[in-house]
């Protein structure tokens, strides 16, 4: 992570630009398509590529910084998703929540602000990153799902994306992170609050049990050692809700159906120091939702937590309980 812990989250294509240091990230634990723990769609920081009117590549002159620029970008970053999606939706149910993983419009905003106020610094660059972006949203939407013609989108982006390196701001760039960090502090990540959410334990089990969102809320709790890859945990608001067990039997938690890196614990109250029931950080090394099994006894109550890998990583989310 770089800057500001942004870096990695799918949907936000610019802070894979600017707050990551303009780098393709690796190991970054968030948000990537087919859940590699990277940057964006198949790893890779996309850009200007095969000509666009993108910047200084080639030649060619990006035109006037665009205001518009980084809905642009975050637009022609959809696109290529669905275009990916529709090819292989990997661990996700249907190609339809494969594309919406990572949009986060919380997070949006928050970019969307520290851009207005660093315009006159990085107008210019994000206005030639966007056009880049949209012409490989094109290049992935030509290719057929050939993964032969989508590795070569990829490597003219990556390729291509130094081009527009000329035009980015230092300063400017610094100044958005800490812009972005100071939202997502104050917007994103709310008070400490009340433990459990709830107002009193249900015994339902199925699909979308619970189902809320992290924004704004506390970060209260902590998943107990081991189980997230940043020690102490990663510093995301949470929900926590009371789930009793209808009857003796092995259940399984899961965030499937989430848009954004979740983090999964139960424990058996709200205390901190309560006795860990199981904890997951990523389902598979595909998937970045969450999954806990538990065995459990007829009328014991558990505490159930979601929260984010990460401080980027907020938004709505839904908790299934199913009896194996």
């Amino acid at each position: 992570m770089k800057l500001v812990n942004t870096c990695g989250r799918l949907g936000a294509a610019v802070l894979l630009l600017v707050a990551c240091d303009n780098s393709t990230p690796s190991g970054t634990d968030s948000g990537t398509m087919m859940g590699t723990d990277a940057g964006t769609m198949m790893g890779t920081d996309a850009g200007p590529m095969m000509g666009t009117d993108a910047g200084p590549m080639m030649g060619v002159d990006a035109g006037p910084p665009d205001m518009n620029a980084l809905m642009r970008q975050r637009a022609a970053n959809d696109r290529a998703n669905a275009a990916f999606c529709a090819c292989d939706m990997g661990s996700f149910a249907t190609a339809a929540e494969c594309a919406a993983f990572g949009d986060l419009p919380a997070l949006d905003t928050c970019e969307d602000n520290a851009f207005t106020a660093q315009f006159a610094g990085l107008g210019a660059y994000f206005t030639c990153s966007a056009a880049a972006y949209e012409t490989w949203a094109g290049c992935y939407e030509a290719a057929s799902c050939d993964d032969t013609a989508l590795g070569a989108c990829d490597d003219a982006a990556d390729t291509a994306l130094t081009a527009c390196d000329s035009l980015f701001d230092d300063t400017a760039g610094a100044a958005f992170g800490d812009s972005i960090d100071t939202c997502i502090e104050t917007d994103v990540v709310g008070a400490a609050g009340t433990c459990p959410d709830d107002t009193g334990a249900v015994s339902t089990t199925g699909m979308s049990v619970f189902t809320g969102t992290t924004v704004g809320a506390g970060n209260d709790l902590e998943p107990p050692a081991g189980c997230h890859a940043i020690d102490g945990g990663g510093g995301s608001p949470e929900m926590a809700f009371r789930w009793t067990a209808p009857a003796d039997g092995t259940y399984v938690f899961d965030t499937a159906g989430t848009p954004f890196d979740t983090v999964l614990f139960l424990q058996a109250s709200c205390d901190a120091a309560a006795m860990s029931l199981g904890c997951n950080d990523d389902r598979s090394d595909t998937d970045l939702r969450s999954a806990v099994m538990a065995t459990l006894t007829s009328g014991q109550e558990v505490l159930v937590v979601v929260e984010g890998f990460d401080t980027t990583s907020a938004g709505t989310f839904v908790v299934n309980i199913n009896a194996m």
